[in-house]
């Protein structure tokens, strides 16, 4: 990650965010204060979640899917996740489901630089995307979209 220009991923220049299904409100509207990261790649976490902080949000960590569910078992004060797609056991997708599931109002973001965002079109729930690597002003929006 390019922490001067605040963007995540092996330097190349392409990004991506999409909006499937949800309607945008002004990023002021929205007040987002505390987030659960969820990444198994320890730099690409910690990165994140200092350019997270840098931008006034606390940040939890979790490393596993099943992790970042007790997380939010344990931690009423969440707002909003941002997940990897791609991780060991529990993916980000499955993750997204039990959280919109079992926490409807807890936002979700996720973020691949694996994952098209054409297959999260047809799916039964609609999740904002990011592609990696990102921007964390792109972050920032989405999450407070």
């Amino acid at each position: 990650m390019d922490t001067t220009s605040g963007k995540a991923g092996n330097g190349s220049t392409g990004e991506g965010s999409a909006s499937f299904g949800t309607a945008s409100k002004d990023a002021s509207d929205i007040l987002l204060r505390k987030i659960l990261l969820v990444e198994d790649e320890a730099d690409g976490a910690e990165l994140a979640a200092t350019l997270l902080s840098a931008n006034g949000l606390e940040v939890v960590l979790a490393h596993s899917a099943d992790e970042a569910l007790q997380v939010l078992a344990a931690d009423k004060d969440i707002d909003a996740i941002f997940t990897d797609v791609m991780m060991p056991g529990m993916n980000g997708l499955e993750l997204a489901d039990a959280v919109s599931e079992r926490y409807p109002t807890v936002k979700i973001v996720l973020t691949s630089g694996y994952v098209l965002p054409e297959l999260l079109k047809n799916r039964e729930r609609p999740y904002l995307f990011a592609a990696k690597p990102y921007r964390i002003d792109n972050i920032l929006q989405l999450l407070r979209s």
